[in-house]
């Protein structure tokens, strides 16, 4: 899942986005040492040389393991490709960014809610979550995929599409959530599109074993 700040500007970095990106990101994972993502790390450098940034934002259930007092067990985990935490090597934000289904877009006024972000072709980025801060504690959302891509998708998607205003004091949980559901429909089309075999209801089992998962169809 990608996090962008703006209209898909991919020359700002962390020191230039506003406080209201920083604030909506907080709520959506903390920040995590690359070279501590010895397990998953979607792709980015983990070495000490830091190619991909010196951190990433990172969401895990924080479960601990009965049979273990000691040591952590993550049961889910979602790492999110921020743009704004990579070096400016644009070839190499876009290695990553340009390969994930679901981008989640953050813009600073509302009227920048309804542009046109279909800046990125081929497969990817085709599943849209715009999100902007409003007044008296909301955040607006709009779901939304690109207007280039198979119809057929909205056999999967369609139902999650459209407008809608949330407390941003949820804002990381339900669009954290909303970024699981979408990526998971994606790639269940793309299985079908091309004959795989799909694991997808395995996925969603694990996902609604989680108790987070059903506060989310109830707020959905």
């Amino acid at each position: 899942v990608a996090v962008i700040y703006g209209c898909g500007n991919q020359q700002v970095d962390y020191s230039a986005v506003s406080p209201g990106f920083v604030q909506f990101t907080n709520k959506l994972g903390d920040l995590v040492s690359c070279r501590q993502l010895r397990y998953f790390s979607g792709g980015l450098d983990t070495s000490k040389n830091a190619l991909d940034g010196k951190f990433a934002l990172v969401w895990n259930d924080g479960k601990v393991h009965k049979d273990d007092e000691i040591m952590p067990s993550i049961n889910a985990m979602v790492l999110f490709h921020d743009i704004s935490l990579m070096p400016f090597s644009v070839n190499g934000r876009k290695r990553h960014f340009g390969n994930d289904l679901v981008h989640i877009i953050y813009v600073d006024e509302f009227s920048q809610m309804h542009q046109d972000f279909n800046w990125q072709t081929g497969h990817f980025g085709i599943f849209q979550i715009i999100a902007c801060t409003g007044k008296e504690g909301k955040l607006h959302l709009s779901l939304r995929i690109r207007s280039d891509v198979d119809p057929s998708l909205l056999r999967f998607v369609g139902h999650m599409l459209g407008d809608s205003i949330i407390d941003a004091q949820d804002a990381g949980f339900v669009v954290r959530q909303i970024a699981i559901r979408a990526s998971l429909a994606c790639l269940l089309h793309f299985e079908e599109l091309v004959g795989g075999i799909s694991n997808w209801e395995a996925r969603l089992e694990q996902l609604q074993n989680l108790p987070q998962f059903t506060s989310l169809i109830q707020i959905l």
